[in-house]
């Protein structure tokens, strides 16, 4: 391996500790010698993530709060003013790290889903377009108050056209129903709207031309909350370079709005004793959207 490709390894690896992914296979002694350079030893099996969800269009809604207790509005109010955090956010405060020539990825004023919809066509704007089967753009409520944004299509999804379709959708779909709310109330969509291939996580290169189209979703949306699942929707979103594990349960400050970041579903799945973590997390949720009403 030479020095260039050194540099390159190592430029990777950064942006996947960053993302809190820390071990991976050696394949190679290069490899190695890399993570030696940069004082990391690297060992152990490689981060994955499944599938993100979407939902049908409905009318914005009056949020309920069956399965999770809700709280006085007084008390929700001054917990979310309390645990709101500033995040560095290169992506939230400008497009800067995104902004493209390209007349097709430009926000239009006051435009439609649809229109953003219309704009990514039949996207080949990166590599994920030669392996995909169906671009999963998101779905759900074109009002809603709540956005959940995840890292992108799985094999089901990718085959369907729908997202959270398998057993991660069916365990958001779970969260969701305990908060008191149906997926039809809220939207979700990804940070590429692409399958990866074997479901590895999106290359910087990857997210960097998909998500100018997330990001004029949101804007188009105007949700109350944003809920970042997983690490790559944080880094993405958020610019947060802790893991997620640290930063957790928080909330922040994002374009005018608040985000949260949680564990992705997926990861829940593969760690069971997380759910409750996920639960608490998933009461924030309810307790912040009680407070606006």
């Amino acid at each position: 391996m030479d020095e260039r490709q050194r540099r390159k390894v190592a430029t990777m690896l950064e942006f996947y500790e960053d993302l809190g992914i820390e071990e991976f296979y050696i394949g190679r002694a290069g490899i190695a010698k890399v993570a030696s350079d940069r004082g990391r030893a690297i060992s152990g099996d490689g981060a994955r993530r499944s599938a993100s969800a979407e939902v049908k269009h409905g009318p914005r809604p009056q949020t309920s709060n069956v399965g999770f207790e809700k709280p006085p509005a007084a008390q929700s109010k001054q917990a979310a003013a309390l645990q709101t955090t500033a995040a560095p956010g290169p992506m939230a405060q400008s497009m800067s790290l995104f902004e493209t020539s390209s007349q097709a990825m430009a926000p239009r004023e006051d435009e439609t889903l649809e229109q953003i919809r219309e704009d990514l066509g039949d996207c080949h704007r990166c590599r994920l377009a030669s392996g995909r089967h169906t671009i999963v753009f998101g779905q759900g409520n074109p009002h809603a108050d709540l956005v959940f944004v995840g890292e992108g299509p799985g094999a089901d999804e990718d085959a369907q056209g729908l997202p959270f379709v398998g057993r991660a959708g069916r365990l958001l779909n779970r969260m969701i129903e305990l908060a008191g709310m149906k997926r039809e109330d809220v939207y979700i969509c990804n940070i590429v709207k692409c399958r990866p291939p074997n479901n590895r996580t999106p290359l910087p290169d990857e997210i960097e031309t998909c998500s100018p189209f997330l990001l004029r979703q949101i804007r188009t949306i105007k949700p109350r909350l944003v809920c970042c699942l997983g690490a790559p929707a944080v880094k993405t979103l958020l610019g947060v370079k802790e893991g997620i594990t640290k930063i957790r349960g928080q909330f922040y400050d994002f374009q005018g709005t608040k985000a949260l970041p949680t564990f992705h579903p997926a990861y829940v799945l593969r760690n069971p004793r997380e759910e409750k973590i996920l639960r608490e997390d998933f009461q924030k949720i309810v307790e912040f959207l009680a407070s606006l009403h």
